[in-house]
């Protein structure tokens, strides 16, 4: 009697501070068996070779900050790439550069890294717990249009030399399909680039099969999924990479408005881009390819977006790519980007944006195991709410047992949802960690609370401890606030397929 007073006063609450009656939903979760199982890193991270091309900008690599905030993202793949990386050239300190531009008069030209750049970024990837994966320039060729690969040997024998090889992956080239008729770059036919793949695939696993024959090589980070590009790719690629790769950003600077980001048809288009790459996929010499998103963020371009992606709305884009990526089948999601950029999980300062908070709940409570899972709203009304399931990670820092589930929900409606979970786990207690903005500024707010709690590092060297909101057994019924997201815990649910 006393919890159903209190779900009663709270009600009244709600309507009484919104002057709308909230929603009602029950979530379904099918809890028997998984339907597909992520990568352990399947949340991992990028940074931009553009860092590179502008001296690392405001990133200091001795910055206590900076290692403790990526810690706390570990494990995970670091893809060290982007648009500049086929413009990047390695030069061994005090050495001259032998490798010219192969165009000149276009932005943007080639530029050089050292050995000490090397050494750096390879020295913090392996203290904070990640592994790089390091995208090779794929422009650099022969007279004959075959790929130059003397560059990159020069890199490979200078990591031998330091030992990064035990903790190195590769890409050659980045969206190859944006090169054709672009003044900056050379164009490269699908089959030539595969036939590259092929070729360093050979070195990787012969002239340096003693220190490489375990790296993975992925490609060929299209930038778009759709294109004729990835399967003419595809169709002679052969067995030369792990996993294919392709970007996604839900548009550019036309995407300027905040309810952009929590529309569902622009959200839906994700869907639609992962169908068709499963498809191109499918229908390939190779249908049993693993499907890696090679790069992805909420938008590209400047300046019309640049303020919204780094604020608390952003997380409506990222969680609910990272649901759809699971239970569609994508193994690993490669954010874009830890450092750099407005959309950085990390800003110029050091500060740790609303992304990055929510990014490292993911990492401390969400499994490899995806469960099915489903909504009913029970007022018949069209579908704005996002829920997705896994089983809950039970070997990081919160303290989660065997068998329990981690729902991650987002309200895309203006009121309130009141939602139930089905018999399958109303037995359970529920951990809740409900972020909601950090001010007044609502969805344009920098910051983020975790249960009402702004979210900040205890110092530089210590993240907080997320601590949930603990509901009792038999109190299953969970608000969901108007243009919010969270996560739920239900660690008494001993479902079968998390066991």
């Amino acid at each position: 009697m006393r919890r159903h007073l209190l779900c009663v006063l709270n009600l009244l609450f709600i309507v009484s501070c919104t002057g709308k009656t909230p929603l009602k939903a029950e979530i379904q979760v099918q809890v028997s068996s998984a339907s597909f199982v992520t990568h352990p890193w399947f949340l991992s991270w990028g940074m931009d070779s553009n860092l590179i091309r502008n001296h690392w900008q405001t990133f200091d690599f001795e910055s206590v900050k900076l290692r403790t905030l990526a810690r706390g993202l570990s494990p995970a793949l670091m893809r060290l790439m982007g648009t500049d990386g086929d413009h990047m050239i390695y030069v061994e300190d005090g050495a001259k550069i032998r490798f010219n531009p192969q165009k000149t008069g276009f932005p943007p030209s080639n530029f050089t890294f050292n050995s000490t750049d090397w050494d750096n970024i390879n020295d913090f990837v392996a203290d904070v717990g990640w592994r790089m994966l390091f995208g090779i320039n794929a422009q650099l060729r022969h007279e004959d249009t075959n790929w130059d690969a003397q560059n990159t040997l020069e890199i490979l024998k200078h990591s031998i030399k330091k030992g990064y090889n035990n903790n190195m992956d590769f890409e050659l080239g980045n969206e190859p399909d944006l090169w054709q008729g672009n003044p900056s770059f050379v164009n490269i036919t699908a089959e030539q680039l595969a036939k590259d793949f092929n070729y360093l695939r050979h070195l990787l696993d012969t002239d340096l099969a003693t220190f490489f024959k375990d790296s993975m090589l992925l490609g060929p980070d299209v930038a778009s999924g759709t294109s004729a590009y990835l399967a003419q790719f595809l169709s002679t690629i052969g067995n030369a990479i792990h996993a294919v790769t392709f970007h996604q950003y839900y548009g550019g600077p036309e995407l300027k408005y905040v309810d952009n980001y929590t529309d569902p048809v622009i959200l839906d288009s994700y869907k639609r881009t992962v169908a068709a790459v499963k498809k191109i996929v499918a229908n390939s010499p190779q249908p049993e390819l693993r499907i890696w998103q090679g790069e992805t963020s909420s938008t590209y371009g400047a300046p019309g977006n640049s303020t919204i992606g780094e604020n608390y709305v952003a997380g409506f884009m990222l969680l609910d790519k990272l649901g759809v990526s699971a239970s569609m089948g994508i193994e690993l999601v490669i954010r874009q980007t830890y450092f750099g950029f407005w959309f950085a999980l990390v800003d110029a300062d050091f500060m740790p944006r609303p992304n990055y908070w929510t990014c490292l709940l993911f990492k401390q409570l969400v499994g490899t195991r995806v469960l099915p899972t489903s909504v009913i709203m029970l007022d018949n009304l069209p579908q704005r709410m996002r829920v997705y399931s896994h089983c809950a990670r039970t070997d990081g820092v919160q303290d989660i047992p065997p068998g329990a589930v981690v729902v991650y929900a987002m309200n895309l409606n203006a009121e309130a949802v009141f939602f139930t979970f089905d018999h399958h786990l109303s037995h359970s207690e529920i951990d809740e960690y409900l972020l909601t903005p950090g001010d007044e500024k609502g969805l344009m707010s920098a910051g983020i609370k975790l249960n009402g709690e702004l979210l900040q590092m205890v110092n530089d060297h210590t993240l907080p401890e997320l601590k949930p909101r603990r509901r009792p057994a038999g109190a299953t019924v969970v608000t969901l606030p108007p243009y919010t997201y969270g996560f739920y815990v239900l660690p008494m649910a001993n479902a079968p397929a998390c066991l």
